[in-house]
């Protein structure tokens, strides 16, 4: 598997670490969730705005799973906020369908985090929605500071991709 990223003033680049894998299964780490009545619109189909909300359940269990829990970092005064994001529509997700979330996960720089997100409806393996958001990080004043080294540390150990993820 390998997932592709961009790093200021390069080229892309592509990885072929492999993904996190749950060591129950050996699969790679994704959360799944249900889609809800309430997520979805009049058709039946989720309304394109919960997509941002699944982007945040993976890559907010991503970090849990790395052992860096958003409440952790906050305590310690670190926190990450959007800053730029993206998604793309592929397929059509409806009621009751149960969605995979992968996510992956680099540093472009010491201050930003890049998640990207592939939403796969867990019964046929097709790509409902893909995408990416920028996170910046900053402490309690809400100034720009430095990732904490242990979370650019796991995200390098780790080298968290999914393969074509962009």
């Amino acid at each position: 598997m390998a997932a592709i990223y961009r790093r200021p003033g390069r080229r892309f680049h592509l990885l072929t670490r492999p993904t996190p894998r749950n060591p129950v299964t050996d699969k790679p780490y994704a959360p799944t969730l249900r889609v809800r009545y309430d997520e979805t619109d009049q058709m039946g189909v989720v309304y394109h705005g919960n997509y941002l909300k699944y982007f945040e359940v993976g890559r907010t269990e991503l970090m849990r799973h790395l052992g860096f829990p958003y409440s952790e970092m906050e305590r310690r005064g670190a926190l990450l906020v959007v800053v730029e994001a993206n998604c793309r529509y592929r397929d059509s997700a409806r009621y009751d369908d149960v969605l995979r979330i992968e996510t992956a996960g680099t540093c472009p720089s010491p201050l930003r985090i890049r998640f990207h997100y592939r939403v796969v409806r867990e019964a046929d393996d097709v790509i409902v929605a893909d995408g990416w958001t920028d996170l910046a990080c900053l402490d309690r004043d809400r100034r720009l500071r430095r990732l904490p080294p242990e979370v650019r540390e796991g995200l390098e150990r780790f080298e968290l991709s999914v393969e074509e993820l962009v």
